[in-house]
């Protein structure tokens, strides 16, 4: 389940006037625990003051001389991964959180944001792990209408586990998700999704998809990875180009799943790559 911004907003908070002293804010935070302020005139809100403004502020000084201008509104029900997109296109670092009714129900920082992104990163690789593409492949049909979900998978890895041990292994594939993520710059989403297997998300093109993936195949073909071991990779892919206006995480889980099985039948053909449809996935469900 991915996490929605109401459950990680701050909710103690306070609305004030701009004339509100700097020493009043701290003595609240001190005394009733309160974490930000909201400072509102003539029932507009003009700022938000948070608690790193407030400890780095000059006790003398009035909320509307420490106050962040800078923020935007978001829905209590927005996934995590939506809110931090918005905090990057914006610009920002305050969003305030608002309920069905309209009302503000709660306060979210780009700290907090940042320290739930953080963990979801899996320590090895550096890359988001599997919840992040799912996020990645429902903004992309949503707003693209398509997606190809490429699933990558080390060929034989487990014998080099065996033969040269697990921390050969795992330098492999650190060296390997830096070279993936080297080669799908600016055209799509990647994570670990487990163990050898990678998985990009793409809004580009059936054709160009092929070719992209084509060419990751050489890459790493060419490649003489840590300890001068040289691997493949197969890649399965599945297309979606339909006419759908939705998506969640059990048709993506079943997207993802159809190639992750073509995945394993490339590995079976001299290309190392097998595209799929995801017509029959989405006629289930539909």
């Amino acid at each position: 389940m991915i996490k929605k911004v109401k459950d990680m907003i701050l909710t103690n908070f306070m609305t004030i006037g701009e004339l509100f002293r700097v020493q009043r804010m701290q003595d609240l935070i001190g005394s009733q625990a309160i974490e930000c302020f909201i400072v509102s005139e003539n029932s507009k809100i003009n700022g938000i003051v948070t608690y790193k403004d407030i400890i780095m502020a000059h006790p003398n000084r009035i909320a509307a001389d420490v106050m962040n201008s800078a923020f935007d509104y978001i829905d209590e029900n927005t996934t995590f991964w939506r809110a931090k997109d918005l905090f990057e296109e914006k610009d920002i670092n305050i969003l305030l959180v608002k309920c069905s009714s309209g009302t503000v129900k709660g306060i979210l920082t780009r700290d907090i944001i940042e320290t739930e992104a953080n963990k979801h990163i899996d320590p090895l690789t550096g890359l988001y792990r599997k919840e992040y593409i799912y996020y990645s492949i429902e903004k992309s049909i949503f707003l693209n209408n398509k997606n190809t979900i490429m699933f990558i998978d080390v060929d034989n890895f487990g014998d080099i586990d065996k033969k040269c041990g697990h921390i050969v292994g795992d330098n492999i594939l650190i060296e390997l998700s830096k070279l993936l993520v080297n080669n799908i710059k600016n055209i799509g989403a990647m994570c670990r999704f487990g163990g050898d297997e990678f998985v990009i998300s793409t809004s580009l093109d059936k054709e160009t998809s092929v070719e992209v993936a084509k060419s990751l195949i050489e890459t790493i073909a060419s490649k003489s990875f840590y300890d001068k071991i040289n691997i493949s990779i197969s890649i399965g892919l599945c297309h979606i180009e339909e006419n759908i206006n939705f998506a969640n995480v059990n048709i993506i889980s079943k997207l993802i799943n159809k190639a992750s099985l073509a995945s394993t039948q490339a590995k079976h053909r001299e290309d190392k790559l097998h595209m799929v449809s995801a017509d029959e996935v989405i006629n289930c469900i539909a």
